[in-house]
């Protein structure tokens, strides 16, 4: 009873420290998938979406269009939240790019993205990837149209996107996180959990000796 005890008072415990999952999509064959960014910490939730079509994938190359990107955080209260860029990264690489076509809003970038520094490719609506104050979609906001790019590289076993961050600028600083592939629900999915202070960690082993030693004199 007593080590059944122990075993799950740690395995809990490691639950709680361990990493979030990163998003990430395999593309072996043409395809569509929508990608959503949502961000619970502020008020109200930073929403937004974009639509990513490959096509013509072939073992040496694929193109991608981006579309329908759009900021869908609700309007009150008003914290002046800006989409102002987005950004992904490819495994494999790519080697080079051509055919491209920016959007309305956003054009390509190929610096790494703030924060995320595995992403290879970002859309940026000020002067690079970092984004910029008073540039991109705001509240309500939809990039008109799409933009559209050619990657060449080795892609005979596919290609995966991933992570797929987003960056917010708000009245009360920018925010950069990650999104998730279709509905992220009504909570912040891919957040890294909460990983207890290492005070905490000395009140919880205190507890689970007091316990273990509670469980030690029922049995006798």
């Amino acid at each position: 009873m007593l080590k059944r005890f122990l075993f799950l008072a740690v395995a809990a415990l490691a639950i709680s420290a361990r990493p979030a999952s990163a998003t990430s999509i395999t593309v072996t064959t043409d395809t569509t998938f929508t990608v959503n960014w949502l961000n619970t910490v502020t008020n109200p939730d930073l929403s937004g979406s974009a639509v990513f079509t490959i096509a013509n994938l072939t073992a040496t190359g694929f193109d991608l269009t981006v579309s329908g990107v759009t900021n869908s955080t609700v309007a009150t209260p008003d914290i002046n939240a800006r989409l102002i860029s987005f950004g992904f990264g490819l495994t494999p690489n790519f080697t080079t790019y051509n055919n491209v076509i920016n959007g309305s809003v956003f054009s390509w970038g190929f610096t790494n993205f703030p924060g995320f520094g595995s992403v290879d490719v970002c859309g940026f609506s000020g002067s690079n990837c970092a984004g910029g104050g008073g540039t991109g979609l705001g509240v309500g906001e939809t990039q008109a149209g799409s933009m559209s790019i050619h990657f060449n590289g080795n892609f005979t076993d596919g290609v995966t996107f991933s992570p797929i961050p987003a960056k917010f600028q708000t009245a009360n600083g920018s925010l950069e996180f990650e999104g998730c592939i279709g509905s992220c629900g009504t909570v912040r999915e891919l957040d890294p959990p909460t990983v207890p202070e290492p005070a905490s960690l000395v009140l919880f082993g205190s507890g689970l000796a007091l316990a273990a030693a509670k469980l030690r004199r029922k049995a006798a």
